[in-house]
């Protein structure tokens, strides 16, 4: 595959595509949400948000939501911006990761977590 940023790309099939200019990232930034108020959908606690700006040498500006549970039961999820600019946080679609504690055997340390 001969490729170079922003030119036009040709696989192996012979079949040719665009290829979109590289973008890089000058600056990020990641500050905490005070303004969200939304409970965790599964555990029913306060939940918290931060959000990540990336600004791009293009002048690109990307803005991502990351909320997640206050309590350590593990839900993190997406969010829904309305019109308004408000906020919503969206139930996981994953399940929460079982984790398993095994005895000692084979010279293993007790206690050890499998994350199943």
């Amino acid at each position: 595959m001969n490729s170079t940023p922003g030119s036009e790309t040709t696989t192996r099939a012979g079949r040719s595509t665009e290829q979109q200019p590289t973008d890089r990232s000058l600056a990020s930034n990641v500050t905490d949400v005070l303004d969200f108020f939304e409970k965790c959908p599964r555990c029913g606690y306060a939940a918290q948000a931060t959000s990540t700006v990336r600004r791009y040498d293009s002048g690109r500006v990307v803005t991502l939501f990351h909320p997640t549970c206050a309590l350590p039961c593990g839900w993190r999820g997406t969010v829904r911006v309305t019109e308004q600019q408000s906020i919503s946080a969206l139930p996981s679609p994953n399940p929460p990761p079982t984790v398993h504690i095994e005895n000692q055997c084979d010279g293993e340390d007790p206690g050890t977590a499998l994350i199943a």
